[in-house]
């Protein structure tokens, strides 16, 4: 019984990273035909005697989307330096940081995009702000972006 609860656990939690990556103030957005919600499936909780808590199950409230701007300050060819990049900025910028998947554009389908701008003049202004920060090819990317 508890090597079935294990093995049920470890599935539910490749299951669910195989599809996005969530966490408060932080999303891997990945932009497919037919998109799969990993929201559906949630690990159980074990006490310390090997039983299985139940929890509610509660999905995530999606986040409400707007057209605007956000700023790009790098893209990548490769998974993991596109990570390093991403959780470089989360710790310098004090705006949302994102991993966009954007597959078949170009050679460089992972972009680090930052910034929920509702207009074009705040997107311009945190971007020069970036140039002069150490950010220096920033430019802007007209998206839909997630307003409160």
């Amino acid at each position: 019984m508890r090597k079935t609860v294990v093995a049920m656990l470890i599935l539910s939690l490749f299951a669910s990273c195989a599809v996005r990556k969530t966490a408060e103030g932080e999303r891997v957005i990945t932009i497919e035909p037919t998109p799969a919600r990993a929201d559906t499936v949630r690990p159980a909780a074990i006490d310390t005697t090997g039983k299985v808590v139940k929890e509610p199950i509660t999905a995530q409230k999606p986040a409400k989307l707007s057209p605007g701007w956000r700023v790009q300050i790098f893209a990548f060819s490769d998974k993991s330096r596109a990570d390093l990049a991403y959780q470089d900025a989360k710790l310098r910028l004090n705006v949302p940081v994102y991993i966009e998947y954007l597959p078949g554009l170009d050679t460089t389908p992972y972009k680090i995009r930052v910034g929920n701008f509702l207009t074009r003049v705040e997107a311009e202004k945190y971007r020069d702000f970036l140039r002069e920060n150490g950010y220096p090819d920033a430019f802007l990317v007209e998206t839909q972006v997630e307003v409160p």
